[in-house]
């Protein structure tokens, strides 16, 4: 099929994965999560907390950052999906992803594991295993070491960071993703998304995007505002790491400085032409 973006239909073909049909299907998203403005849930790290919030409103939805444990009934019954993150974990921030998951599950709402961390303490690979089995997430999305830790296999960290490349956990992603039933996106200089069957990568973004805080954090919030307005949890989770990732190559293009091209990447994604970022996005489907 033709890729070309004055090609691209609003209205995807929703039941196949050829990556042409995924650019209609990014540009029928992104034009869902504007028209639609969906509120989105975040139990987030208070050092992405400003970057996540800017890029949900850049995309088209509505963030609510809190932890408290006493309104997150209510949240849910308000939002569509939940985005939670253990990058910075304490028992009042642990006690509200917990009630959290349990509502968007009862409520069958879809919600977003980021699990900051999994491998490099108990803690945190624990925490993020209790809450997979509280609710089942509708995506997973982390670094190579993350998502082999959350796998039961030994990855190499680095603090929070991961010193394997991506490729590296995709079988371990592909476990995942059947044991939990669930899309299990693995982070790198290529994106690998997987539903335990299917394989979709992404080739897009830049060396830069390291070297900001919150860049990874951020993908996983968009999964969420994707995954809010769709109803292919695989599809979703691509659109958003398409969409972040020529947002990043993009600023790359005019970067000055970490501090400029974190804002620049905001910018991007809040003027984003679905039709041109569709036109730019590199990737496969296995």
């Amino acid at each position: 099929m033709c890729c070309a973006a004055e090609n691209i239909p609003v209205e995807p073909d929703l039941c196949n994965y050829n990556v042409g049909i995924m650019k209609q299907t990014f540009v029928s998203l992104c034009g869902a999560v504007r028209a639609g403005t969906p509120l989105i849930h975040c139990i987030t790290n208070y050092v992405a907390m400003n970057f996540n919030a800017n890029a949900l409103l850049a995309v088209g939805a509505s963030p609510v950052m809190s932890a408290c444990l006493e309104e997150t009934g209510e949240l849910a019954a308000l939002c569509r999906a939940l985005y939670v993150n253990i990058g910075c974990p304490d028992s009042s921030l642990i006690d509200a992803a917990e009630s959290a998951v349990r509502h968007a599950a009862e409520l069958g709402h879809p919600w977003v594991l980021d699990p900051v961390g999994a491998g490099a303490t108990s803690l945190r690979t624990e925490l993020a295993l209790k809450l997979t089995g509280i609710g089942r997430p509708s995506i997973i999305r982390g670094n190579a070491s993350e998502i082999l830790a959350l796998a039961g296999h030994d990855g190499r960290t680095m603090g929070v960071d991961s010193s394997m490349a991506a490729e590296c956990a995709v079988d371990s992603a592909h476990t995942l993703a059947k044991r939990i039933g669930c899309v299990v996106v693995v982070s790198g200089r290529t994106d690998y998304i997987t539903d335990g069957e299917r394989l979709l990568t992404v080739e897009n973004g830049s060396p830069l995007m390291c070297r900001v805080s919150g860049t990874g954090c951020t993908a996983s919030a968009l999964c969420a505002a994707f995954a809010a307005v769709g109803k292919d949890d695989l599809k979703a989770a691509w659109c958003a790491m398409a969409m972040i990732g020529v947002a990043g190559e993009r600023a790359a293009s005019r970067f000055r400085g970490t501090g400029s091209f974190q804002t620049d990447m905001t910018d991007e994604l809040s003027t984003a032409d679905p039709m041109a970022y569709a036109a730019q996005i590199r990737g496969n489907a296995v």
